[in-house]
């Protein structure tokens, strides 16, 4: 055997920064840790109905008086620190309850579901009691319509399911209907000064009732001249100046609208060969959209509809992307709708994916081929709209380090805005809401319970942004034909000495020159473009350092460009491949959007 006698040459490595993914974590803070004996076998407060009323939050925790005990459930106001969470009222003993109950305001005060009645505040502890005693069952589904709140209420015995309507005093509380306990009801869905809801009857078909808060004005629903008329599944939407839904007309499937009047009852276009499932998603714009399954092809169609027939068409046959197992439901911006397909797959577990569309065949798309949810109802409804950006709870299945950690994750519907926004550190539950540009959740940081914790959302937060190319008439603007320039670096001079330094956040420019900062909080900011060899800048008022002077304040937007020259005898750069920092390796071309 051949000995090798030279001995092993080290060279000493270079320092080098590794591409991490593009992200702009949120402020994340705790709002209280108010169960922090816990309840026997855990400190989790759960809170739920989380609402914003007077410039504070309000919601429902739970507190245990001592290890062991049995927890009270108490409702809260928090100007969002420890020190400014205070406890109302004592709403009952025992656990606090879960998804479907909310807060609503109405007349100047905020009510809320719990203790089985239904409260009001005035935002103090004087000012908040009971309106009215419901049994033994909890109110919820609180919905407001017109100047009267809406409910569904089961009694004591568990025969009859009834729905409420409240004008906020005890004389003004009662019922309006009963029915069968082996029926159930939809949320009630408002539409001017009436609610409109469905009392399923036949599985999971029903019928729709519209309420004026009377009894007499509470009446069944139909078209005239039908006879039998089911409400199919839970579709029903209010949506512009319609209550949209699905139905069976004497057998006869469609997609229906009302104004509340039979007459304003009409069926939009016939849907005769779709499954018993269908799917109303939400409106955007002009268009309300739905999804339904073909029962002969099997296919998942997404639609879109103005409320005519002619204006009712197709927008994409889903399953050409992908093999739909089901479709849920969840939020809308004013340009698009966000909705959830988990999908069939050969493995024993069906993978959730977010899907978006903005009414096109083009703009209809996954979202991200890497992040998801886990299945569940849960997961499926816990996403809330800021800032026009959807926020919801998921993980990276690439991920694998952190071991598919769940984060909250903020989405523009195009993959490069969908990113996490909490640390590793935070294990989001649910119960994400959205409350004066600030989202609250519950959650746990591995060291205490389940506690809510609250984000600051970008409403508040400023953009620098603009275009880095070439121009060589030298005016410093970028007229037709003037070249983009990709990979040159530009970044925020901290500490203004005209040097990227460790610590500064700083962008590649992409194929089109473009760089953005977001996220960046109101104050005087230095924008710079790292200077290149054999160019000059043509950008006003700084052309011998390349720089702008910004001055943001909350929610500012500001577009700043930088135009360059080539030098005489220099040749022409396809890019810039050099480190910044003149020290490292090369970075790659991933570390866009990247802050050190």
């Amino acid at each position: 055997m051949m000995k090798r006698n030279a001995q092993l040459q080290r060279r000493p490595m270079a320092p080098c920064i590794d591409p991490l993914e593009p992200r702009t974590m949120l402020a994340v803070q705790l709002v209280a840790d108010i169960d922090r004996e816990g309840s026997g076998f855990t400190d989790d407060s759960r809170p739920t109905a989380f609402a914003s009323f007077k410039g504070e939050t309000y919601f429902i925790a739970e507190q245990a008086p001592a290890s062991g005990e049995i927890p009270k459930v108490r409702w809260w106001k928090s100007d969002g620190t420890p020190g400014g969470t205070v406890a109302l009222t004592l709403l009952d003993n025992g656990i606090a309850p879960g998804f479907d109950y909310n807060s609503v305001e109405l007349g100047g005060k905020l009510f809320v579901s719990g203790g089985q009645g239904l409260w009001s505040t005035d935002g103090t502890v004087a000012g908040t009691q009971p309106v009215a005693g419901l049994g033994a069952t909890t109110p919820h589904l609180l919905t407001l319509a017109g100047r009267l709140l809406y409910f569904e209420v089961g009694d004591p015995s568990i025969t009859t399911l009834q729905v409420w309507r409240s004008d906020g005093t005890s004389d003004g509380t009662y019922p309006l209907t009963s029915f069968s306990s082996n029926t159930g009801t939809t949320t009630p869905v408002a539409l001017g000064n009436y609610a409109y809801f469905c009392n399923t009857t036949a599985g999971p078909d029903g019928t729709l009732y519209r309420t004026n808060g009377t009894v007499p004005g509470t009446i069944p629903l139909k078209p005239v001249g039908v006879n039998t008329f089911l409400v199919m599944g839970r579709t029903v939407r209010s949506f512009r100046s319609s209550v949209w839904f699905f139905a069976k007309a004497d057998g006869v499937r469609g997609l229906y609208r009302t104004d509340g009047t039979a007459a304003g009852t009409v069926r939009v276009r016939t849907f005769s060969g779709i499954a018993d499932n269908p799917v109303v998603l939400g409106g955007v714009g002009k268009s309300i959209y739905f999804a339904v399954r073909e029962s002969a092809g099997s296919r998942d169609v997404l639609w879109k509809s103005d409320g005519t027939e002619a204006g009712t068409v197709a927008v994409k046959d889903l399953t050409s992307d992908v093999n739909v197992s089901d479709i849920s439901a969840m939020a809308s911006t004013s340009s698009r709708i966000f909705f959830w397909i988990r999908e069939k797959t050969v493995f024993t577990e069906n993978f959730t994916y977010l899907w978006t569309s903005d009414g096109t065949a083009r703009g209809t798309k996954k979202v991200s081929a890497t992040v998801r949810v886990n299945d569940g109802t849960e997961e499926h409804v816990q996403s809330a709209i800021a800032d026009n950006v959807l926020y919801f709870k998921g993980f990276d299945q690439t991920d694998v380090a952190h071991a598919f950690a769940q984060r909250v994750f903020r989405s523009d519907g195009t993959p490069a805005g969908t990113t996490p926004v909490s640390p590793y550190s935070l294990h989001p539950l649910d119960q994400l809401t959205s409350a004066s540009n600030t989202l609250y959740f519950r959650a746990t940081d591995w060291r205490k319970g389940t506690e809510p914790w609250r984000l600051t959302t970008p409403s508040s937060l400023g953009t620098i942004a603009g275009n880095v190319f070439l121009d060589p008439d030298a005016n410093g603007k970028r007229t037709a034909g003037e070249a983009a320039l990709r990979n040159w670096v530009v970044y925020l001079d901290k500490n203004r000495d005209g040097k990227l330094t460790t610590g500064e956040k700083f962008r590649r420019t992409d194929s089109r020159g473009r760089y953005s900062f977001t996220g960046l909080t109101a104050g005087n900011y230095q924008v710079r473009l790292a200077r290149v060899a054999g160019y000059s800048s043509s950008t006003q008022p700084n052309t011998a350092d390349a720089s702008f002077d910004v001055a943001l304040q909350p929610g500012d937007g500001f577009e700043r460009h930088f135009g360059n020259v080539k030098n005489a005898g220099t040749r022409a750069l396809a890019r810039v491949a050099t480190n910044p920092f003149n020290k490292h390796p090369p970075i790659h071309d991933l570390l866009d959007d990247v802050d050190l």
